[in-house]
């Protein structure tokens, strides 16, 4: 009886390849351990020509998806804390992703980025399309709060305001990657 062999190898650039077939992607930058893929879909394009795009990085055992918010603030002081507030409480609803600061640029420009981790022997093309799907919701849902802000919607320019207020105390029904648990 001859030896049966059973590979364990996880092929990255292969693997992202064959995800992003659909013409829905492009990928722009692609190595044995990271990529950056650009979304080509213009109903989810944003004001002057900024593309939605997101990045993957295979982190020992972690394929980590991020998919970095369009509105970049010059440093992390200049971010508002009624904004962080805001995303640490979201952060406790997921299940699965979460919200984190992040430096974009050398000049020290930083983003909100929506990250989402998953072990690499449990991603498969339908894990894939949800996680992006996911990700691209969350940034959404993010912009249009921020819109509120800015707007001034929800009273938020009040000492007083609630970022409560901008959440769905009973979750996200459309997103079950929602924790639902009561505060």
């Amino acid at each position: 009886m001859g030896i049966i062999r059973v590979s364990n190898s996880f092929n990255f650039e292969k693997k992202i390849k064959s995800f992003c077939q659909l013409p829905r992607f492009e990928i722009e930058g692609l190595d044995e351990d990271s990529a950056v893929v650009n979304i080509l879909d213009p109903e989810l394009d944003l004001d002057e020509g900024y593309h939605r795009f997101f990045t993957i990085d295979l982190i020992d055992d972690i394929v980590q998806f991020g998919m970095p918010s369009p509105l970049l603030f010059e440093t992390s002081e200049t971010v508002p804390d009624l904004l962080s507030t805001l995303l640490l409480k979201i952060n406790s609803y997921s299940l699965s992703g979460f919200w984190c600061l992040e430096e974009m640029d050398e000049e020290g420009s930083h983003a909100f980025v929506y990250i989402y981790n998953i072990p690499k022997v449990s991603l498969n093309k339908k894990q894939f399309d949800d996680i992006i799907d996911e990700l691209i919701v969350e940034c959404m849902v993010l912009e249009e709060m921020l819109d509120d802000i800015m707007t001034g919607r929800n009273d938020v320019e009040d000492d007083d305001s609630d970022p409560d207020d901008f959440l769905d105390p009973e979750g996200d029904s459309e997103n079950p990657n929602r924790n639902n648990h009561e505060k």
